[in-house]
């Protein structure tokens, strides 16, 4: 759901660095809606400066994931990673998490299945795009 009539703050930046670091606090203490009240359930409902855009989509997948919206969850991911093919890379390094708890782990890995074999489909059905 958008938040209807928020208006786009003066330093997005300075918002935006706020709101992550306020998720990830969040998440940390196991509070995953209060980290969908910072980012929003989709994109368009709270405006991320776009250097922040891929860590404020793994925070919010994680916290429908771990809410039961894995559904939603899937949604958001596949919907980035389709219009963002350099995000498939960025989703695959996560797996790598360093001993950390990896963020969204069923969806990341579902949503990256299901792009790269549409990918691949697309490419074996017109060769010539290689």
């Amino acid at each position: 759901m958008a938040i209807v009539g928020q208006p786009r703050p003066v330093l997005l930046l300075a918002d935006t660095a706020y709101r992550i670091a306020a998720s990830h606090l969040n998440r940390a203490k196991g509070q995953h809606a209060a980290v969908l009240a910072q980012l929003g359930s989709r994109a368009e409902d709270v405006p991320i400066f776009d250097a922040f855009e891929f860590e404020a989509l793994m925070l919010r997948c994680d916290a429908l994931e771990r809410t039961g919206q894995q559904d939603a969850a899937l949604e958001v991911m596949t919907s980035y990673l389709r219009a963002d093919a350099g995000a498939l890379w960025k989703v695959d390094s996560t797996k790598r998490a360093d001993g950390r708890t990896r963020l969204c782990p069923l969806t990341s890995d579902r949503a990256h299945q299901i792009v790269c074999d549409e990918v691949e489909r697309k490419l074996r059905l017109n060769p010539s795009l290689v």
